[in-house]
């Protein structure tokens, strides 16, 4: 499982704070709100590669962060994160249609949800809508999703995954 390293990155500072972690297999999540450009982006790209995913900021007004890395998913790297901020910590659910949304813009990203997944059916809903996994955190700690419950979930997935490959 891929170890992740959140960094708030400004400005020229973005190299420094982050590389630190790449060799030990972390991934460098750069926000999108707290990007102030697209040229600042691409250099994070060149810099960082395939060590770099990057989180679409969403409330329930719409996109929070640097607009250009909403409308054209050809800024995006190999791994986007759909973060609904305002359903973080809450029992209000995934926001999936915006998560399909993004999946369908996706291309070859692979995307991930965030916010609102409650249980295991959540879990579910977000995989369904083609999303490659999701970050899971107050289910975790409530209990409401248990490690027991993810490791049945995962072993359906590849049993289904295998079933659909044979035919």
């Amino acid at each position: 499982m891929a170890r992740i390293a959140r960094a708030i990155v400004t400005g020229s500072s973005a190299g420094s704070n982050g590389a630190f972690w790449l060799p030990f297999g972390a991934t460098l999540v750069i926000g999108s709100e707290s990007l102030n450009s697209t040229k600042n982006w691409q250099e994070l790209r060149a810099s960082f590669g395939v060590s770099l995913a990057l989180p679409l900021d969403f409330i329930a007004e719409g996109p929070r962060g640097l607009q250009a890395l909403f409308i054209e998913s050809g800024h995006w790297p190999k791994r986007v994160i759909a973060m609904s901020l305002d359903r973080v910590g809450t029992a209000h659910g995934p926001d999936v249609a915006r998560l399909a949304s993004v999946v369908n813009r996706a291309g070859s990203c692979g995307v991930y949800a965030s916010g609102g997944i409650r249980e295991i059916r959540d879990l579910e809903a977000v995989v369904d809508v083609g999303a490659q996994g999701a970050l899971l955190a107050t289910a975790l700690h409530r209990g409401a999703i248990t490690q027991d419950e993810i490791a049945a979930f995962l072993q359906r997935r590849r049993s289904d995954q295998i079933r659909n490959r044979a035919f």
